[in-house]
């Protein structure tokens, strides 16, 4: 009789632990953001250097995610998120550039990071020039800008001033991906 008194007790105390899910927030990706990181399968990129050479960049198939998110570990809300990550590894000279998208109740976020090659401490974030996701949505962060002697309409400008490699990357807004990379010391790679 005690058994199950302590039976029934245990199981009274575990079922008023639990709780029902509540979903508060779905936030996705939309069209837009989805068609800008458009690799799919491994693809190799061909770019050209300042002084005609090709240079060869790899990416690996995009990754999205559903994130569930929870305030605290015993809340039963939670939100959900997308993201999306994808990276382009160069071979000469040898970095990486990952690029990561997310889904918030504040809107979309879009950044790059920079990785040198077996030193993924090594890393540099590059912010989105002129974009505020609470207050914009991606497309308004669009651009039209002159790198060297190429002009770029519709793209997305990243920068980082205390980048010492690396002055600004332009992103295309049509599903190329990296348009062209530009080099603090002048020099750059290209899209071909």
């Amino acid at each position: 009789m005690k058994f199950k008194n302590a039976s029934l007790l245990i199981i009274l105390i575990f079922l008023s632990g639990c709780c029902e899910e509540d979903l508060t927030g779905s936030y996705q990706l939309d069209e837009f953001a989805r068609s800008i990181v458009p690799f799919q399968e491994y693809t190799t990129l061909n770019y050209r250097n300042d002084s005609g050479e090709r240079i060869l960049a790899n990416t690996q198939p995009r990754e999205i995610k559903i994130i569930k998110d929870k305030p605290g570990p015993e809340s039963c809300q939670y939100s959900e998120h997308e993201t999306l990550s994808n990276f382009i590894n160069f071979q000469d000279p040898e970095f990486s550039i990952q690029l990561g998208m997310s889904s918030g109740d504040n809107g979309v976020s879009f950044g790059l990071k920079y990785v040198e090659s077996g030193d993924n401490s090594a890393t540099e974030v590059f912010d989105l020039e002129g974009y505020d996701p609470p207050t914009n949505n991606l497309q308004d962060a669009l651009k039209d800008t002159l790198i060297n002697v190429y002009q770029f309409s519709n793209v997305l400008v990243f920068s980082n001033a205390a980048n010492e490699k690396i002055r600004t990357i332009v992103y295309s807004s049509s599903g190329r991906g990296i348009e062209i990379i530009e080099f603090a010391d002048g020099s750059y790679l290209k899209l071909e």
